[in-house]
């Protein structure tokens, strides 16, 4: 025979229902009943909820916060920071599948994500990754490896620091300009380049003007026993750490020919030398 709830317990029932729906585990709504009719208060049901499996598997994000010497967060605070992160990342427009259930957010919580954080790596992730130019993720793809939607999970991975992301970003913007023009850049060279703070506009012009002069300053550095390059362009136009010799060569080179052929010169070498650094 069914026993009948007293108010009381009615109440707390209710209550259970809707906090246990809410917080996404409605399959321990049987469980909050059973200790409920055994009279027990909400506090001591509460902490028998909180050693079931179904319970830890949904906030798996606090065991890795103790662990990590974090506060636990509350069910409300845990559920409250999930729907933070999931309004930012539709925000963006970010593919689904990226971030989309509790679990994918368990590393979030357990790092101690903020909103501010999560925000920028969704941004970047978009703006800098997604919508930039297919050059930018083809650079990427072949010099960090992994295909698009890798691509996009390591820039929100929060295990992987957010500086080492942007850099990266910054990197592929300096490696697609450089093939935008049928140019080739290491990745040595196109993080130098991005650490001098060139921008992914002005690493397009920069490459525009080192594709245009190449073949002219490569075949009079020839005639003259250099070897002049995109290597040499590349710093005299960047302002990079071997500048001082490409100048140096393609003054050279420049003053041979106007001497040689009284006054026909090549590219304009000042042009190559002007620094486009600038802030990313």
């Amino acid at each position: 025979m069914a026993i009948t709830p007293n108010p009381a317990q009615a109440s707390a029932l209710a209550w259970f229902k809707q906090q246990l729906t809410a917080w996404g585990i409605p399959q321990l709504v049987p469980d909050a009943q059973k200790l409920v009719m055994q009279g027990l208060d909400n506090d001591a049901i509460t902490l028998q909820l909180q050693d079931t499996d179904a319970y830890k598997k949904r906030f798996a994000g606090n065991a890795l916060r103790i662990k990590a010497g974090l506060s636990v967060l509350s069910p409300a605070e845990y559920v409250a920071t999930e729907t933070t992160y999931a309004s930012i990342l539709r925000q963006y427009g970010l593919p689904k599948g990226f971030y989309d259930s509790h679990d994918d957010f368990t590393k979030w919580i357990a790092a101690d994500v903020s909103p501010t954080e999560l925000n920028q790596r969704a941004s970047d992730a978009q703006e800098k990754y997604m919508l930039g130019p297919a050059e930018n993720r083809s650079w990427w793809r072949d010099v960090y490896g992994g295909t698009d939607a890798e691509a996009v999970a390591a820039i929100l991975d929060p295990t992987r620091a957010l500086p080492i992301m942007e850099s990266r970003l910054r990197a592929s913007a300096i490696g697609g300009a450089a093939l935008s023009q049928q140019l080739n850049v290491n990745r040595a060279r196109a993080e130098e380049i991005a650490a001098l703070g060139v921008t992914g506009d002005q690493a397009q012009a920069g490459y525009a003007d080192i594709a245009y002069a190449l073949p002219t300053e490569s075949n009079i550095a020839q005639r003259f026993g250099e070897d002049v390059g995109q290597n040499e362009l590349e710093a005299a136009k960047f302002n990079t750490a071997d500048a001082a010799e490409a100048q140096r060569k393609l003054r050279l080179v420049n003053q041979s020919e106007v001497g040689l052929f009284a006054g026909k010169s090549g590219a304009d070498s000042k042009s190559l030398s002007r620094s486009t650094t600038g802030s990313y």
